[in-house]
């Protein structure tokens, strides 16, 4: 039998329909799910009498809190003034403008090919 065949016999037929009669199902409350109460003994907390855990409590100087100054401390160099950065500006220009002259230098001279 090849394999055609017996996915064919196994898997593409129709169901055939049982021969045996079908069992009746038992009724769903005989079966069903239980719900009882778990606290049956009385040994829970009474609901009618004082409960002081709902009530809210004031504990004196709870507020304690007491507040600390923090002090900033600085690392490295300080922040350039404005004439430092004037000077480091000036700086990235000319740089800038000894790159441009070179790219321009670059596309005017003549190609080598070979």
């Amino acid at each position: 039998m090849g394999l055609a065949d017996y996915l064919a016999q196994n898997y593409l037929s129709a169901d055939k329909s049982s021969k045996g009669k079908k069992r009746k199902r038992k009724n769903a409350e005989d079966a069903g799910l239980i719900i009882t109460d778990d606290d049956v003994s009385g040994l829970s907390k009474s609901r009618n009498g004082d409960d002081d855990d709902d009530i809210p409590m004031i504990v004196p100087g709870g507020a304690n809190i007491s507040k600390q100054t923090t002090t900033w401390k600085t690392y490295g160099k300080a922040a350039p003034t404005n004439n430092e950065q004037a000077a480091a500006d000036a700086i990235l220009a000319d740089a800038a403008a000894e790159t441009q002259a070179r790219n321009a230098e670059d596309e005017d001279a003549p190609a080598v090919v070979g």
